[in-house]
């Protein structure tokens, strides 16, 4: 005789005072998702998230989407529940011996190496092993990134700004959060980056890959033509400029972080097989110095700091030079899109950098030592023509 359901029989109706004619209470269904962790040790460098749901009938259309998991331990309460659904983890205790074995073996068999990431060779090795930082290694790469990992933290070293470090608080207010992923922002960044890449084999992908510099000298020399003058013919520019990095590392410090610290993932780390200003070829013989003395891999690529440096230099030399001023904002907005087309950086990193470029610029008005340098810049500017 097939098994029926007594809770819907037509002779013996439910009753909320009849507890022997109430449906059976449902047990809680375990949902189990492998998640890559380093906090169990060499034993275990895989844990599991567990997600308990309880109470759904049959053909539900509740979504049951695997629990996010924090850097460490279990995560027992998934982002959504119905009432009731979170249970602890007190009944694995009561579960049979059986069913526990079937549930470890799939962690022991992560942890041996199943599902590991195939080996990429050659730099694409480099860049997500420094993509993926334990968390154990947080304070290392903060000593790190004091000793200039990237832009941002290379300007926030370079002594002397112009600002104070109050001036520049508050950056979470005004500048929105990276697009988050498999949102519609990331899929247009991802689309504007594959459109980036094909101007890699152009001339406009060499100009990109020169224009990958930090130095005051070399920054002011990218804009020589569109000034129509030598800009290194004014040391004021020169230190103006190390100034205004510093200014620059100082205010986007709060927003910039290393991968490993929640630092969105650069454009070449999460493409490996694209080809790069680096690689297959150093198009400008920058691949040393971004890779291993900058660790351009590791360090977060929202918002892009060459794009903010793009913006600041246009607005200095339009004021500096008026009668320029179309050519070198054109060649400042060049100077960050060149981060898209080496990529190095998302559409979104670059609008960012614009962003807090023109921010920057602005406060910058209400400071005495920064006027007094502008009223220098115009003066050798005017007699290096």
């Amino acid at each position: 005789m097939a098994n029926r359901d007594l809770s819907t029989h037509p002779r013996r109706p439910s009753a909320p005072g009849n507890p022997a004619a109430r449906p059976p209470a449902r047990r809680p269904t375990l949902v189990w998702t492998p998640v890559m962790t380093s906090a169990w040790g060499p034993a275990f460098r895989s844990a599991a998230a567990f997600k308990f749901t309880s109470g759904l009938a049959p053909g539900s259309a509740a979504k049951r989407a695997p629990a996010r998991m924090p850097a460490s331990g279990l995560a027992a309460v998934p982002a959504q529940l119905p009432p009731g659904g979170a249970r602890g983890l007190g009944f694995l205790a009561r579960l049979p011996r059986r069913l526990l074995i079937c549930l470890l073996l799939p962690m022991l068999a992560l942890s041996s190496g199943a599902g590991a990431r195939p080996a990429q060779g050659g730099w694409q090795d480099a860049a997500v092993a420094q993509a993926a930082v334990p968390e154990t290694a947080a304070p290392v790469l903060l000593a790190q990134a004091s000793a200039a990992p990237s832009a941002a933290g290379s300007m926030a070293g370079t002594p002397g700004g112009y600002l104070k470090a109050e001036q520049l608080a508050g950056i979470r207010q005004w500048l929105r959060p990276a697009p988050a992923p498999r949102s519609a922002e990331q899929a247009l960044d991802e689309a504007e980056y594959q459109a980036a890449q094909k101007l890699l084999p152009t001339a406009r992908g060499q100009q990109a890959a020169e224009d990958d510099v930090f130095d005051s000298d070399k920054v002011a020399a990218r804009f020589d033509e569109a000034a129509g003058t030598r800009l290194a013919a004014s040391p004021t520019l020169l230190a103006m400029i190390s100034r205004m990095q510093a200014d620059a590392g100082t205010l986007v410090g709060p927003v910039k972080l290393l991968v490993g610290m929640g630092g969105r993932v650069r454009p070449f780390v999460a493409h490996p097989e694209e080809p790069t200003c680096l690689y297959p070829k150093d198009m400008a013989g920058r691949r040393d110095s971004d890779l291993v003395t900058f660790h351009l891999a590791k360090t977060g690529s929202y918002p892009s700091t060459h794009s903010m440096v793009g913006m600041l230099m246009a607005m200095v030399l339009g004021e500096a030079l008026p009668r320029r001023a179309d050519a070198v904002m054109a060649r400042g907005l060049g100077f960050g899109e060149s981060r898209m087309v080496c990529g190095f950086h998302y559409y979104s990193d670059v609008m960012g950098g614009r962003i807090a470029g023109a921010a920057l610029y602005a406060r910058l008005q209400a400071d005495a030592a920064f006027r007094a340098d502008m009223e220098k810049v115009k003066q050798e500017l005017a007699g290096a023509r």
